[in-house]
């Protein structure tokens, strides 16, 4: 994994910083086509794993007020700046943002009912299994 796959896999420092920008933006088409098709409901609960810069949660938690979505990344820096992005829905309580592992998720089975994750599996192959379907 050479320097830019690290920065984008686990961001930290300025180097972090720069790559939660990029995330940010380059991923708004992807978040609002994924939103298009998840049928969103004010009741629902939603968990994203790795949600970087946070830019799917506060989609997300726009698109369905009344929705609970939480969040967990291993990224220090990406929950900081995601808490930022979010801080009007976490102050409301609809939104809920950790720092952890998704090999260890603190959170009941049966918790959400709606469970993402977007452009993990890159970064996460040596900590996943993953299926084709």
């Amino acid at each position: 994994m050479d320097l830019l796959d690290s920065a984008f896999a686990h961001p930290k420092g300025f180097a972090g910083r720069i790559c939660a920008m990029i995330m940010g933006r380059a991923t708004k088409q992807r978040n609002l086509w994924t939103i298009s098709l998840l049928d969103l409901h004010p009741d629902e609960r939603i968990l994203e794993v790795g949600f970087g810069p946070g830019a799917l949660i506060h989609a997300m938690a726009t698109q369905a007020p009344g929705a609970f979505v939480a969040g967990i990344d291993a990224s220090p820096l990406m929950v900081r700046q995601a808490t930022r992005r979010n801080k009007k829905h976490i102050e409301s309580n609809h939104v809920s943002l950790l720092e952890g592992s998704a090999l260890v998720l603190p959170f009941e089975e049966g918790s959400f009912d709606l469970t993402l994750s977007g452009r993990n599996k890159t970064y996460r192959v040596s900590e996943y299994r993953f299926y084709n379907i």
